[in-house]
């Protein structure tokens, strides 16, 4: 978990260039627009304009949407979320019929998807307001869209109470490396200190 801006996906991906195998929550949840009773719904809610001529979903035109609205922002996780959980459940029955032994769930609502229960450790990703901002630019969102967003999301202080361990994200890119690596090192040896073929989700 962690602000918008704050590093998550970063430290995901450092988490997989270490062994572990990495669930993108938010892929999964765009991969449901590929489904027809999700575009059904969407469409049922807010209407044609939100399609582009393929029929695929518009995702620039409905975000304006959702993100200026709180109570379409609302309707628009209750057609998701249903079919991202199911999808999230499967791809974790699937790491457990596989080899590896450390799964990590990239969940920027985790707080509020219901996952957490599956975690055997969440990891809270804290950095400062500035260097977040900063970092977001990239994607061209305005300070304002960025307040926006995470208002609407669980606040920082509540998503940092429920983690177990926190990586700080406003030094360098390889004092995170470290970080991930000697946090995840310390997880593997809590969760299965002498079997080495026990398996963990974080």
């Amino acid at each position: 978990m962690g602000g918008v801006g704050s590093g998550k996906s970063t430290v995901a991906r450092i988490l997989a260039s270490l062994g572990a195998e990495v669930i993108d929550a938010d892929e999964v949840a765009l991969s449901t627009y590929g489904y027809d009773d999700v575009r059904e719904k969407v469409k049922a809610r807010f209407g044609e304009g939100v399609f582009l001529g393929d029929g695929s979903i518009d995702r620039k035109t409905l975000g304006a949407i959702v993100f200026a609205d709180k109570a379409a922002l609302f309707d628009l996780n209750a057609i998701v979320h249903p079919k991202t959980l199911e999808l999230m459940v499967q791809r974790v029955d699937e790491f457990r019929a596989g080899e590896n032994d450390v799964l990590v769930l990239d969940v920027s609502l985790l707080a509020e998807s219901g996952m957490k229960g599956v975690c055997d450790s969440v990891w809270f990703v804290k950095s400062r307001a500035d260097s977040r901002r900063e970092r977001v630019k990239s994607r061209g969102w305005s300070e304002s869209e960025v307040e926006t967003r995470e208002n609407l999301q669980t606040p920082l202080a509540v998503k940092e109470s429920m983690a177990d361990t926190i990586i700080d994200n406003d030094g360098s890119r390889e004092e995170l490396q470290r970080a991930a690596a000697a946090n995840l090192a310390r997880l593997k040896e809590h969760l299965f200190p002498t079997s080495p073929s026990s398996r963990g989700q974080l």
